[in-house]
């Protein structure tokens, strides 16, 4: 029979001992020093993003309600003012859009679907025809007004 034997472990040097600890403790305390400084310099950024997407949404139903607005006032026999009242309608459906893609380029994605601004692009287009050949644009401001409630109704509920 073969008989075990215990072999006896060096017991490691007290003073290397402390050395490890003393390492082990630094490297805690420079990566708690790390964590702790990334916190400080990350908060801000977030909190940051975090109101720029806020001020992003009401200012984009702002626009919205301005547009919709602007298109009660909208003539159906094609007024003397049509022309610019529509150029202004334009100009904050542009604006909505621009805001919608610095909103998505943030990362948080659309706030209106890129569909809603086809669609109003397309009634605005199709007014303008009309206007341009003098003939009825009465459906085309139902339309419009009814497509910039719907949109106005949904920013307002989020």
């Amino acid at each position: 029979m073969y008989r075990y034997t215990l072999q006896q472990t060096k017991s490691e040097d007290p003073a290397r001992q402390r050395r490890r600890h003393l390492v082990k403790n630094v490297i805690i305390i420079v990566l708690l020093a790390v964590i702790i400084a990334g916190a400080f310099y990350t908060l801000p950024a977030v909190n940051y993003r975090n109101e720029a997407a806020v001020t992003y949404r009401q200012r984009i139903t702002s626009e919205c309600a301005s547009a919709l607005s602007l298109a009660n006032t909208l003539s159906r026999t094609a007024g003397a003012s049509s022309w610019s009242t529509l150029a202004a309608i334009r100009s904050r459906i542009y604006a909505m859009e621009t805001l919608n893609e610095l909103h998505s380029g943030m990362g948080d994605g659309m706030i209106i679907q890129t569909s809603w601004f086809t669609t109003l692009y397309g009634i605005l287009d199709d007014y303008t025809n009309k206007l341009t050949t003098g003939t009825n644009t009465s459906d085309q401001v139902s339309n419009l007004q009814n497509n910039l409630q719907i949109l106005n109704d949904q920013l307002n509920a989020l």
